[in-house]
């Protein structure tokens, strides 16, 4: 062919709404990781923890400050001291 396409002039090109509805191979690993850590007993070890939402706190003031806390801002008794 003189355009230099490796295709036949029997096959058409998939029109565009086909191709959005088709998953890419990064939304079904999405999908199949987002199924193992919801229906299965991982979720259950994973988000189990009692101070989870501690852990989740601590990660988001670390990335905000760039800094490891080096005193305990969460608690009502020990609040200020390492």
């Amino acid at each position: 062919m003189a355009d230099g396409s490796t295709s036949s002039p029997d096959e058409a090109p998939h029109p565009a709404w086909v191709r959005l509805l088709l998953p890419s191979v990064v939304d079904i690993f999405f999908v199949a990781l987002l199924s193992v850590l919801v229906f299965t007993p991982v979720s259950v070890r994973l988000l189990g923890d009692a101070g989870i939402g501690w852990h989740i706190r601590t990660g988001q003031q670390i990335v905000a400050t760039h800094a490891i806390p080096r005193v305990d801002p969460f608690s009502s008794t020990m609040q200020g001291k390492p």
